[in-house]
């Protein structure tokens, strides 16, 4: 006679192993980490929001105005000290905002001689900004000297406007502003 007892084994194995099979395809529910509670931000008192680049931007294109300076000189002149200085504290305070310093020249003398007297002057001005606690990565020197004349003209007293420094300021990857206040930005 035939034992049916290993067969019921058999078979109970088989139905269990099935119900296994079948709990193991059914979609199961991802399981969702709970995120730490992110700590209380404090408010900041009323009037003193902190504005974004571009509005710090916008502040800066407000007063960053072109530096002007004499005939075949790169010092500035103590109302531009004044301007730069207050440029400076804001520019200190948003280490995200970039300025692009440009240097140029008038006509007067040799292509290479203008591009070295607009880097001299356009140094000079990163240089009282660096001193003025701007960091050196938000502060850009550029020459063109002569090559973005705004003027003309023959005799010195009508080339004056060329011997300036313009600013370009930047925040993030977009040109924010620029001192070219009369449409004449030769970038874009």
């Amino acid at each position: 006679m035939i034992e049916r007892r290993p067969v019921r084994g058999v078979v109970l194995g088989c139905v269990l192993a099935s119900s296994a099979l079948v709990g193991c395809g059914a979609k199961q529910q991802p399981v969702v980490a709970q995120a730490a509670t992110p700590p209380a931000v404090q408010p900041m008192p009323q009037g003193e929001l902190e504005p974004g680049p571009a509005a710090v931007a916008a502040q800066l294109r407000a007063r960053f105005e072109r530096v002007y300076f004499g005939f075949d000189r790169a010092d500035i002149n103590a109302d531009s000290r004044a301007l730069l200085t207050e440029n400076a504290a804001i520019l200190a305070r948003y280490p995200n905002v970039r300025v692009e310093v440009e240097g140029h020249a008038d006509h007067f003398g040799t292509t290479e001689y203008n591009l070295a007297l607009g880097e001299r002057r356009a140094n000079a001005v990163a240089k009282l900004l660096a001193n003025l606690g701007v960091g050196p990565a938000q502060l850009k020197v550029i020459s063109f000297g002569e090559e973005r004349a705004t003027v003309n003209a023959s005799d010195r007293a009508a080339t004056a406007r060329d011997r300036r420094v313009e600013f370009r300021v930047f925040a993030g990857t977009e040109v924010a502003e620029s001192s070219y206040d009369d449409g004449s930005d030769p970038a874009g």
